[in-house]
């Protein structure tokens, strides 16, 4: 079973093209440009800052499941899906723990919240190799994470919420996970 999401790839990466362009361009086509790039080009390279890097790691991620193992292909996860893409291919046996939590985003300065949280479902596979996390709303990745535990023995842990602001994220890179201990891996030795 392959799973990935190329449509998205293809639906975000010209949608933030376009608005890298026309922001770009907007100077050059208004009358009064910085109050035209204030109000329609800043926003639109903030749309490309988001689509581009979603619709990238939407190209370039890829799972394949079967019988013997697992094989991945997954970004980097800062908040939002970062090229290029991990890889890795695993034995069942080497996947240690299946987890899911839920990362609540918000812009913060100071005491005050500038913006309304957003909440994104974020997903780990800690193996033998690494921990792959990978995050967001894509169609395939809830079913591809319950295939993975069903396959490994490893049932998904949810790890409840995180709070953690935009800035932060950015900067130090996205919160991380509890380590897990050689007892709680089940079928596995102490070492």
């Amino acid at each position: 079973m392959t799973y990935q999401n190329r449509v998205v790839a293809f639906i975000f990466i010209p949608l933030g093209l376009g608005n890298l362009v026309f922001a770009l361009l907007l100077p050059f086509l208004l009358q009064d440009r910085v109050l035209g790039f204030l109000l329609m080009g800043i926003p639109m390279l903030f749309g490309a800052a988001v689509l581009l890097p979603h619709g990238i790691a939407a190209a370039c991620t890829r799972m394949e499941i079967d019988e013997s193992g697992l094989k991945l292909a997954v970004p980097g996860w800062r908040g939002f899906p970062v090229p290029p893409a991990r890889k890795a291919s695993l034995l069942w046996d080497e996947v240690l723990a299946v987890r899911n939590r839920t990362e609540i985003y918000g812009l913060t300065i100071l005491p005050v919240a500038l913006a309304i949280p957003f909440p994104v479902n974020v997903f780990a596979i800690d193996t033998t190799r690494g921990r792959f996390i990978m995050g967001g709303k894509s169609v395939w990745l809830p079913r591809a994470i319950r295939e993975i535990a069903n396959r490994s023995g490893r049932p998904v842990r949810f790890e409840g919420e995180v709070h953690v602001t935009i800035f932060r994220t950015l900067l130090h890179g996205a919160p991380g996970w509890q380590e897990i201990s050689p007892e709680e891996v089940p079928g596995r030795v102490p070492f």
